[in-house]
């Protein structure tokens, strides 16, 4: 049920379990050396050749040594099991995720979805406090509770399994749509004074004629909660968006003519986005009239920007 899950992530973020410290004194009784050592110095201690000074000293130096392992207990670590590490990090194991019911998975990200809805809120808040001006447009949303698990069991089956739900980095997405390319370094500036910086990704790929996508991607840390922050034009913000809904999460994923195209629209559009004079590519003959209605809206929606 949702509320037997905790689905708050920490300031930390911790992916891998936490160490605890343990005192140098508890190692010295855990290891053969250390048995060696204490037996060494207890044969020592009980023979008659040592001095009274030295059997004196003995405890004096073993109270010591306990009194230093204490005050630096820090100082080593052990790793706790991977079980514990949901308890201790206070978010929650895919494994565990994926063992609930399917109503019980859906309520539970409903519930999750809910609770990161004031972070999104104070994301979209603090972009319009550093990019005032009107050139820029603001734009967030909350990943679906179905994409997030499509995307969850889809990272699974490619081999690529997360571990922890908030490995799933673009639950909360920002978008932030510039007047051109010229004002990247501008923006690239503002987010990363204002925001922690967990990764940052340049996707433009100026010489790949054969990209794509064209974007600038940032994952940043908002109220301790991963966010994906993007970087667009108009033209590239509303070119991923029809491309994605044609060839990656549509029909058209395997008809090469098609990528072909759109690989040569998007190089033009970012030539454009750059400041120079660039046509753009016409339509392909002999398209299915569906796909063919859709590149010509798609065109005309570039020429009015």
């Amino acid at each position: 049920m949702p509320g037997v899950l905790s689905f708050r992530v920490p300031a930390n973020d911790c992916e891998a379990p936490r160490d605890r410290p343990v005192p140098w004194a508890g190692l010295l009784l855990t290891t053969r050396f250390g048995w060696v050592v204490v037996a060494t110095f207890l044969r020592m201690y009980f023979t008659t050749k040592v001095t009274r000074v030295f059997r004196l000293g003995f405890p004096l130096c073993v109270v010591a040594i306990s009194a230093w392992s204490l005050c630096f207990a820090g100082c080593r670590t052990v790793a706790v099991p991977e079980d514990a590490a949901s308890v201790v990090s206070g978010d929650t194991s895919i494994d565990r995720f994926l063992s609930l019911g399917a109503e019980e998975r859906a309520a539970w990200l409903d519930a999750y979805r809910r609770e990161l809805r004031p972070v999104l809120d104070h994301g979209l808040a603090e972009l319009q406090r550093i990019f005032p001006e009107p050139e820029f447009n603001l734009i967030g949303r909350l990943k679906t509770a179905g994409s997030i698990e499509e995307k969850i069991l889809r990272k699974r089956s490619e081999g690529k399994s997360y571990r922890w739900l908030h490995d799933v980095h673009d639950v909360i997405g920002l978008r932030l749509v510039i007047p051109s390319w010229a004002a990247l370094p501008l923006a690239k500036g503002r987010v990363t004074s204002a925001f922690p910086v967990i990764k940052f990704e340049d996707l433009l790929h100026p010489l790949d004629h054969s990209a794509q996508y064209r974007a600038v991607h940032f994952d940043i840390r908002l109220q301790g909660h991963p966010a994906e922050l993007q970087i667009h034009t108009a033209r590239s913000a509303l070119f991923a968006e029809l491309s994605g809904e044609l060839v990656y999460k549509g029909p058209y994923r395997d008809d090469e003519r098609v990528r072909n195209y759109l690989a040569d629209l998007g190089y033009a559009l970012f030539v454009l986005d750059s400041g120079m004079e660039q046509d753009l590519p016409g339509i392909p003959k002999g398209l299915p009239p569906t796909l063919h209605d859709a590149l010509s809206g798609m065109l005309a929606e570039f020429e009015q920007l």
